[in-house]
């Protein structure tokens, strides 16, 4: 009955709704509220969705209020539904809280650097599509952090990033390509796991990713990281003299079963725990 009346809800409204029946049943009956206003944000233990894409107007209406789109309190869920999110300036999705869950949108701009920024502890991020961003698509810097299942595409700037994790942050499944820096010495990560001690980076697919001029072309970086894990990763470099595959600064940082190509240096600074296959 639930699914039937928002089927009912969005035919009258003339909302995009497009529902499969498998959303319908995980998805709707746990909503506590279709979001129309994102500077709303989403509240202490809300399960908050979105019922069509949301597009921020492309000028600030009020120059004296620098909101982002969401912020997001503790024990907080948003979940698009498959619906996007475009913002012009600002971040798309904020939270500084624990807890938080980010599921099924699509973030997007073409004029501001980050698109999701987590630092509460035991954040979700799962099943996105980031793309367009000039920087970093997507940061989470909380203890016992999860960031799976997500496509990062399309980012620039100066020193574009996929992902960023900190903290003991799993980054886990995610597809990340089309990475590319300007300037005369911009470097580009794929993922980078900096200071991500004891977190795991397993199962990522990365490809076309490009520094610029005299800078690096990294897959994955764990700079700053120990007794963290770096496995079956699929890196595709871009062939370039300053590309690498995994770039450590301690072979505490395991690395182990990755397949790495097209990259100049296969493992740089890193623990070699076997495995891995690296051509140039």
């Amino acid at each position: 009955m639930r699914t039937l009346a928002l089927w009912c809800a969005c035919l009258l409204l003339a909302l995009p709704c497009v529902v499969s029946p498998a959303r319908a049943a995980d998805s709707f009956d746990r909503c506590t509220r279709f979001m129309g206003d994102p500077t709303v944000g989403v509240a202490a233990g809300e399960y908050v969705c979105l019922a069509q894409d949301i597009v921020q107007p492309p000028d600030n209406p009020d120059t004296g209020r620098k909101y982002v789109v969401v912020i997001m309190h503790s024990g907080g869920t948003l979940d698009c539904l498959g619906h996007s999110l475009t913002v012009h300036w600002q971040l798309a999705i904020n939270s500084t809280d624990p807890d938080v869950t980010v599921r099924n949108c699509t973030l997007r701009s073409t004029s501001i650097s980050t698109g999701l920024l987590l630092t509460g502890d035991r954040a979700v991020v799962e099943d996105n599509v980031i793309e367009d961003f000039a920087g970093t698509a997507m940061q989470v810097s909380g203890v016992g952090s999860v960031v799976r299942r997500n496509t990062v595409r399309h980012i620039g700037g100066s020193a574009p990033i996929g992902i960023v994790a900190r903290k003991d942050v799993d980054v886990v499944g995610n597809f990340i390509h089309d990475l590319h820096a300007t300037g005369t010495a911009g470097t580009a990560k794929g993922i980078d796991a900096g200071g991500n001690n004891g977190g795991l980076v397993a199962g990522n697919r990365i490809r076309d990713v490009s520094g610029s001029g005299t800078g690096n072309s990294v897959g994955i970086a764990t700079t700053g990281s120990t007794r963290n894990l770096i496995r079956d990763n699929r890196v595709v470099g871009d062939g370039s003299a300053n590309s690498y595959g995994v770039w450590c600064t301690s072979t505490l940082a395991r690395v182990r079963d990755n397949v790495l190509m097209g990259v100049a240096t296969g493992l740089q600074w890193c623990g070699d725990a076997g495995g891995n296959d690296i051509t140039h």
